[in-house]
């Protein structure tokens, strides 16, 4: 599998919003079985010195996943956002 690499995108001096939400979304609808470890850093590739991560341009990031069960899950997405219903399957 090719690594994907964005070249055309530009480094950034900052966290992009965007990138940040996209992180913030996937922790709150996995009801914290996912959490963001991570986006924006200069840095090369790990590996491929002087080829820049995506996380120098604002568009990687790095998660981790818990095993949580379902009933966890529900009553941490309800707490998380309780404007929205969480209900199981």
């Amino acid at each position: 599998m090719t690594p994907y690499v964005v070249p055309t995108y530009p480094v950034v001096k900052h966290k992009l919003p965007g990138t940040e939400r996209w992180a913030e979304l996937a922790q709150l609808h996995s009801g914290g079985a996912l959490w963001n470890n991570g986006t924006w850093v200069i840095r090369d590739i790990r590996g491929k010195t002087g080829q820049i991560s995506n996380h120098a341009r604002g568009v990687a990031m790095d998660l981790s996943f818990r095993r949580i069960e379902p009933a966890a899950w529900a009553s941490t997405t309800a707490a998380a956002n309780p404007s929205h219903s969480c209900k199981s399957a």
